[in-house]
Formats: C-alpha cells, sequence, structure tokens
C-alpha cells in the first residue's frame, strides 16, 4: 500500500538548479508573477549568449571533430572484426612449417650463400636508418623551436587581449574579444585570463557585466574558466568578510557584486549567494552592511522574482528588515537598506486603471498625437473641421494645451492648425491663445520642477504662434518682461525665482530661438535689444551658469546680435540699463516738449485767426492793400462763424 501524497507547504525553502527543476509553491499565483528581468535588452544581455562554435573551429576549443570521431571509430571496428581470422592464417602457417621442415634440411647449402647477401644488404638498411633518424631528429628540433616561438607570439598576444579588457563597455566588444581569446586557447592562457578578470579595478564596477557575460559565454565549452573564478572570487570573501579597515571597502564591494552578476548569468549558484548574505547578516555592523546592500542591488531582484529561489530571498529581505529596525543604523545605513530592500521587493501598489474615453476623443488624440506631420496636416485639418464643433471645442482646446505630451519637433504643426481654424472659428483660437499665457504665468507662480518639460513647451508654443501670425510682437515683449520680473520685489522671491534656479534663463532663450529672428527691423528691433540689455542685467545677477545654457546664451546672441557686446560685470550691465533708461527718459521729454509747443503753436493760431481787423489791418492771413482785407479761404470761414 503506498503512503498518500501529503500537500506541500507553500512556505518550503527550496534552492534548485538546471533546467529539469520544477517551481515550488511560492504561495503567489503564476500568472501574476512578475517578469524577471525589467525589459527586453536586459534579458537579451543575460540569457543570449553567442555560440562559440559557430565562430570558431571545434579544434581551437579543446573539443575533437565529430566527423574524425566517426572515422577514428568505424577504423576501431575494422581492426577488432579481423582478429579470429588472423589467429586461422597464424595457425595455418604453423602446419605448414612443420611440413617443410623435413625439406628444409636439403636446401641448407644453397641457403647459405644467398645468407651471406642477406647480411650485406642487412648493413646496408642499418646504415640508411641512422641517416633517416638523423634528419628526424633535426626536424624535431626544428620543430621544437617554432613552438617555442609560437608559444612566445600567443604570449605576446595574450598580453594584448587583456589589455584590451578594460575599454570592453559593450555587449558587442566583449563577445568579440571572447571569441578572439578562443584562438589563444590554451590551459596555460585560461588561467592567465581568469586571474586577469579577477584583477578588475575595485572603481570600475561597470566592467563588472560584461567580464561575468565572457565568463558565461567561454563556460559553455570551457568548464574550468567559470569554476576557477568561483572559487578565487568565494576565497577573497571568506578572507575579507572579518577585515573591517577601511581600505577593503572597496574592494568587498567589487567582490560581491562580480559574485552577484555571475549569479545573474547562472555561473554562481544561487546557495552561493544566499551563505555570503547569511554571513553579512550574522554580524550586522560595519562594512557588512554595505556588502549586503551591494549584492541585493546586484542580484536580488534576480533572485528575488525567480521561482526557485523567490520563497528563501522573501526570508532573507524579511530578516534584514527587523535587523534595520532592531539596531540602532546611522541614517546612512538605514537608507542603504531601505534602498535594497525595496529595490528587491517594490511596494504592493493597485494596477493602473486605463482612462475611458469616448470615441470622438480617441479619435482627436489619434489625429493629433499619432498621424499629424508635415504631410498629413491639410488632411488633419480638414478632419478637424468636420467635428461637431460644439461639442468637441473644449476638448480639442485641452488637447493643444497638451503640446508637451507629443513630440517637441511638431510644436509648429499645432500652431498651424490653430491658424488654419482661426479663420473658421476665430474664438477657438483667441482661446489657445490665452490659455498659453495662462500656463506661462501659473507655471511662474508654482515654479515647479515637474512642470519644467510643460513649461518649455508652452513658450516654443507662444514663439510659434507669432510666427504663423497669430500674436503681435507686444504679446511676446510682455510675457520676456514678465519671466524677468515676476515675483521680484515680493516675500516669495527667494521660492519663485531662487538665485540659483537658472531656468528662466532657458525659458527666455526658448522663446527668442523660436521668434527671434523675425524681430530685425523696426521698432521690433528697438524693443529686442532695449530687452537684451535688461537680460544681460537678469543673467548677471545669477552668478556661475551651467555650460549647457552658457553655450545656449552664445548661440542665442551668435544668431540674433552677433555685434552686440557681452557685458563680463553687474555693475556695467547696471549702468547699461541705466545710460538706456535715461536715454528713454529724455527721448520721452523732448517728444512731450514738441508736442505741447505744437499743441500751443496751433492753439495761438486759432486765437489770431479769429481776431477782427483793427483800423482797417488783419491779423494773421489778412494783409491791407488800399483799406480792404484781402483773407485766405480758412480765415473767410472763421469770420463766417465768429459773425454768425
Amino acid at each position: 500500500m503506498q503512503p498518500p501524497a501529503m500537500p506541500e507547504d507553500g512556505h518550503t525553502t527550496r534552492v534548485t538548479t538546471g533546467e529539469g527543476a520544477s517551481p515550488p509553491a511560492s504561495g503567489k499565483d503564476s500568472s501574476i508573477l512578475e517578469a524577471i528581468w525589467d525589459d527586453e535588452d536586459t534579458r537579451a544581455f543575460y540569457e543570449c549568449l553567442p555560440d562559440l562554435r559557430a565562430f570558431v573551429p571545434a579544434v581551437l576549443l579543446g573539443e575533437a571533430d565529430p566527423k574524425a570521431n566517426e572515422i577514428s571509430m568505424k577504423m576501431q571496428e575494422q581492426h577488432t572484426e579481423p582478429a579470429p581470422e588472423s589467429d586461422q592464417d597464424q595457425q595455418a602457417a604453423q602446419d605448414a612449417a612443420e611440413v617443410s621442415s623435413d625439406s628444409g634440411a636439403l636446401q641448407e647449402g644453397k641457403g647459405i650463400d644467398k645468407g651471406k647477401d642477406k647480411e650485406e644488404k642487412d648493413k646496408e638498411k642499418i646504415k640508411d636508418s641512422d641517416k633517416e633518424k638523423g634528419k628526424e631528429k633535426d626536424a624535431d628540433k626544428k620543430g621544437e623551436n617554432e613552438k617555442e616561438k609560437s608559444k612566445g607570439q600567443e604570449g605576446t598576444n595574450l598580453e594584448a587581449l587583456l589589455q584590451r579588457l578594460p575599454g570592453c563597455v559593450s555587449r558587442d566588444l566583449i563577445d568579440q574579444l571572447t571569441v578572439e581569446f578562443c584562438y589563444l586557447n590554451s590551459k596555460s592562457n585560461r588561467k592567465k585570463l581568469v586571474r586577469g578578470l579577477f584583477n578588475v579595478p575595485r572603481t570600475s564596477l561597470e566592467l563588472l557585466p560584461y567580464y561575468s557575460r565572457m565568463v558565461a559565454t567561454l563556460s559553455t565549452c570551457m568548464k574550468d574558466v567559470s569554476s576557477m573564478l568561483l572559487q578565487m572570487l568565494e576565497e577573497e570573501f571568506n578572507f575579507l568578510i572579518n577585515k573591517k579597515d577601511q581600505m577593503n571597502i572597496e574592494t568587498k564591494i567589487r567582490n560581491i557584486r562580480f559574485i552577484g552578476e555571475l549569479c545573474k548569468f547562472k555561473i554562481a549558484p544561487a546557495g552561493l549567494v544566499f551563505s555570503c548574505l547569511k554571513a553579512c547578516l550574522d554580524d550586522f555592523t560595519h562594512h557588512n552592511i554595505d556588502v549586503a546592500c551591494n549584492l541585493l542591488e546586484t542580484c536580488g531582484r534576480f533572485l528575488y522574482r525567480s521561482p526557485e529561489t523567490t520563497i528563501r530571498m522573501a526570508n532573507m529581505l524579511e530578516i534584514l528588515m527587523r535587523l534595520k529596525n532592531v539596531k540602532n543604523l546611522d541614517p546612512r545605513h538605514s537608507t542603504l537598506v531601505e534602498n535594497a530592500y525595496y529595490l528587491c521587493k517594490p511596494p504592493e501598489r493597485s494596477a493602473r486603471v486605463a482612462k475611458v474615453r469616448p470615441p470622438l476623443h480617441q479619435y482627436i488624440r489619434k489625429l493629433l498625437f499619432s498621424d499629424l506631420d508635415k504631410t498629413t496636416i491639410e488632411h488633419v485639418l480638414r478632419q478637424l473641421r468636420k467635428l461637431p464643433w460644439s461639442d468637441c471645442e473644449p476638448y480639442l482646446l485641452k488637447c493643444f494645451m497638451k503640446v508637451y505630451k507629443g513630440k517637441y519637433g511638431q510644436i509648429h504643426l499645432i500652431a498651424s492648425l490653430t491658424a488654419g481654424l482661426s479663420r473658421y472659428h476665430d474664438e477657438f483660437a483667441v482661446a489657445v491663445v490665452d490659455e498659453v499665457l495662462e500656463e506661462i504665468r501659473v507655471g511662474l507662480e508654482l515654479n515647479d520642477y515637474g512642470m519644467q518639460q510643460r513649461r518649455i513647451a508652452h513658450m516654443r508654443f507662444l514663439g510659434e504662434l507669432y510666427n504663423y501670425e497669430h500674436v503681435d510682437s507686444s504679446v511676446i515683449f510682455d510675457t520676456l518682461y514678465l519671466i524677468l520680473v515676476f515675483g521680484h520685489g515680493t516675500p516669495e522671491q527667494d521660492s519663485l525665482d531662487p538665485p540659483e534656479d537658472c531656468f528662466r534663463i532657458r525659458m527666455v532663450t526658448t522663446l527668442l530661438e523660436t521668434c527671434g529672428h523675425y524681430f530685425d527691423r523696426g521698432s521690433s528691433k528697438r524693443k529686442l535689444d532695449r530687452f537684451l540689455v535688461h537680460f544681460q542685467r537678469y543673467i548677471l545677477s545669477k552668478g556661475a551658469l551651467p555650460l549647457d545654457i552658457e553655450f545656449d546664451l552664445q548661440d542665442l546672441f551668435a544668431e540674433l546680435r552677433p555685434n552686440m557686446t557681452r557685458y563680463s560685470s553687474i555693475e556695467e550691465a547696471n549702468a547699461a540699463v541705466i545710460e538706456l533708461e535715461e536715454h528713454e527718459h529724455s527721448v520721452s521729454a523732448d517728444k512731450a516738449n514738441n508736442e505741447k509747443y505744437s499743441d500751443s503753436e496751433n492753439s495761438s493760431r486759432r486765437t489770431t485767426s479769429n481776431a477782427n481787423s483793427v483800423n482797417g489791418k488783419s491779423i494773421g492771413n489778412g494783409t491791407e492793400e488800399n483799406g480792404r482785407v484781402h483773407e485766405d479761404i480758412g480765415t473767410v470761414i472763421v469770420i463766417r462763424g465768429v459773425a454768425v
């Protein structure tokens, strides 16, 4: 009678390796298990290894050619089968020798003469064989010399290959180097390669994934490479685990990360990783905290998401958090532990529910965010005009304001659509301009870092609206000055425009790069010159600028005003602004005086023309001639008016 099948405990810890291992009951539904790798590129890097047998001959990989093996097997079979026939031949020869022994005595006399001839021939053969042996010795010496030379060349080639290892920072480079090593394959060279991989610089942690990929690729044909490297890493870990001096921290991190990368290639067994992690958790102090966290950051998520090790890794993570809560860790170690824990086991969140949109709204989004390009803009405009405008106008305006969700290079197409729709729906185009200006002001009021991409897109949109003659230049310059002065002189100045924040400079450069090249004549040219002086003062008030913003400013001034002087200090900029304001004040005062003088002159002309002639003389346009007054048409009209 067979014993009954007992139910398997879901919390049983199992660590299995190999293709035939069945995943344990992990307490999770298999359909809910997360993918082991975050993306397809990562999966390809760790799982899709090159097949060395397709690039390198089997002889160089230490494997015999399968055809040669078949031929050798056939030859052995042929040699073993005719063995009994040869025995029969030997017996027949013995019988024949016995029969002919009697007759052989009769021919001894004749055989003596023949024996002498044979002895002479044998001596000649011995001499020839001695000469051939001498030639073979010479050939062997030459072959040994050639082998020594080839070994020297292989040594130099291997040294050059090892020197190229630190430069292999991509998958293609490390795969190419792996294939090249196969042509230098030997036991001594494999040992040198393992030593070179083991001695990776402790500060070059970015090389560890590529070195591990090389080991994983070679292990398909050369099993001793991975075993030697793992043995060296394990011995180094056991040696360093008890070292507490600060000098060994980088070496410890390099060692444990190397083991973690090899684990993701399934070269290092999971048992080795868990034993290293347990050794750190048993003495959860000092450098062991850093080592444990680095191990979890390297391969913790891989082990947690693998069905064979998810239970044991979950238990280890629980122990880690218990130790963190019990021990009084410093803030740095506490942050390290939390980051490592949540990297392996992210907090559970509800699945994001997709927004359900009406079919008409989906069609509008498809037109604007998918179909719109230079070749289809006319088609999109025709389709938008066919929409039921009263129902779709609010949502269409909302989509137009989400230009930051589309491609940055297609913002001018949205502006072109706005200008095209303005011919048929003028109120919609006005609403677009109002919304853009409102969004710019809201961005200045909030100064949220997460809205920067959105604010840059709206500045580009405003500039494109000017390019399509949908807004006036006064709107552009009002917006530029608003960006410079908004929030200054208020208690919220430091929060709205911090001294080290240069984002407003980027906003101005974006707007001027979009439409500034049109301000090259007339009053708009003078307005831009005036603004650039104020803009330079604002730039100098920020102190040292990041290089990318400085380069953008250089390109901007080179494009708009290549001959304009760039001020090097805030004092020069202030003096230039004061001089500019004084000049504008004097010009405005002269203009006011001229207007006042012209008004007074016109009023005096009116009073003189209204006056009557006295003693036969007229004042103004009248002239006295023989007691008669001659006036022009205007004077007559005025006089008529006065008389009436």
